[in-house]
């Protein structure tokens, strides 16, 4: 998936790709955890879902969980 948008990204005049580790975006890795037990490929929302929550409050507030632990 990463070399499809490293491919795509090159027919923009520029681009900046950048890893972030799930450690500093703790939203993103509980809808990815999430979206791996769906049966389904796509699920939207209209609010965040209590499963996230905890997370979005950490990521506003700028928390970081050392990795590993």
């Amino acid at each position: 998936m990463v070399r499809r948008i490293e491919e795509k990204a090159k027919s923009f005049d520029t681009s900046h790709i950048n890893y972030v580790l799930r450690e500093a975006n703790q939203i993103a890795d509980s809808l990815a955890k999430f979206g791996l037990s769906l049966e389904t490929i796509c699920r939207f929302f209209n609010y965040v879902p209590a499963f996230s929550s905890n997370s979005l409050i950490g990521d506003a507030h700028h928390v970081t969980f050392l990795r590993g632990f």
